[in-house]
């Protein structure tokens, strides 16, 4: 037996994204400098990456055999790519909206 039951869902990493999205919140209202915000924005892509690759962890012990040709599977992928892709003004501006 594991010491801690296994989960169904990330529910820690939508903890910890909740806390970066409400210290971004609080960095760009409180319209610090460039230097103060990217720190912020850094995590919050962070914990974005971290939630998602969670998720695909568990699609993937759940498709099991299917893995590689399933849609779900390729759609986390192509996420974790496009966070990783994103440029700072760019989650800024995303969030902003």
């Amino acid at each position: 037996m594991y010491p801690n039951a296994r989960r169904n869902e990330p529910r820690r990493k939508e903890n910890l994204l909740l806390k970066r999205t409400l210290e971004l919140t609080h960095a760009i209202q409180g319209k610090f400098l460039t230097e103060k915000i990217q720190r912020p924005v850094e995590k919050y892509r962070a914990a974005q990456t971290s939630l998602i690759k969670a998720k695909f962890h568990l699609q993937k012990t759940v498709e099991g055999y299917q893995y590689p040709n399933s849609p779900k599977i390729n759609k986390l992928v192509n996420g974790i790519i496009a966070w990783n892709d994103k440029t700072l003004d760019q989650i800024i501006a995303e969030f902003m909206e």
